[in-house]
């Protein structure tokens, strides 16, 4: 019996670090992406000027798929307006349903079934232990 609550311990903690490492990893990515974009939007405009190029015809011809991929990833609508949602269909499929809620100034999105807090990007950002809820991002 002790061993089970130790293997269901070293699960749940490996999980949130393993969820922690994830929000690392998409973070930085995003912050790379961001400086990326920065840094050919600098090249460029040194090019535009010195070579007497129009910027905006150099950025849509060099810029526009770095650019995509660096835009935001809300796969959450957040309006308030829930009015358009059929939650049967949702429970017949087994999809769960979360709760939208402003933790620490941040909307966050909670599946209270498992305990987890979402981002609107739906990235795990943290968790719900005891009824309370904690973010491993400040």
């Amino acid at each position: 019996m002790k061993t089970n609550l130790n293997f269901k311990n070293m699960s749940k903690n490996l999980n949130n670090f393993i969820s922690e490492y994830h929000i690392f990893i998409e973070n930085y990515h995003q912050e790379l992406l961001e400086e990326i974009v920065k840094s050919n939007e600098s090249l460029l405009m040194k090019v535009s000027t010195d070579y007497d190029i129009n910027y905006d015809d150099l950025e849509k011809k060099y810029l526009k798929d770095l650019k995509k991929k660096s835009k935001s990833k809300n796969l959450i609508d957040l309006d308030d307006n829930d009015s358009d949602i059929d939650l049967s269909s949702a429970i017949h499929k087994n999809e769960p349903i979360l709760e939208r809620k402003e933790i620490n100034g941040i909307v966050c999105f909670i599946d209270k079934k498992m305990g987890c807090i979402y981002n609107k990007e739906v990235i795990k950002i943290g968790q719900v232990e005891n009824g309370e809820y904690k973010l491993f991002i400040k």
